[in-house]
């Protein structure tokens, strides 16, 4: 992580960065215009770990603004 990965930048997020629960797809899905991370629901933690890694090792550019 960069040093200006920490902090919030310095304008803010506009629009307010949000969090929603899904049940219609395994993984997550990200909207950067709208600032929403949708986050699937699963029957076990197991599940959700091994189908938010994939996601997440599988989206070049994730975490990147």
């Amino acid at each position: 992580i960069s040093i200006n990965e920490k902090y919030i930048p310095a304008l803010g997020f506009s629009p307010k960065p949000s969090l929603e629960f899904i049940n219609h797809s395994r993984f997550p899905v990200a909207n950067t215009c709208d600032n929403i991370l949708r986050i699937p629901l699963h029957a076990s933690y197991t599940a959700f770990k091994h189908d938010m890694d994939f996601a997440i090792r599988n989206s070049p550019g994730f975490g990147r603004a």
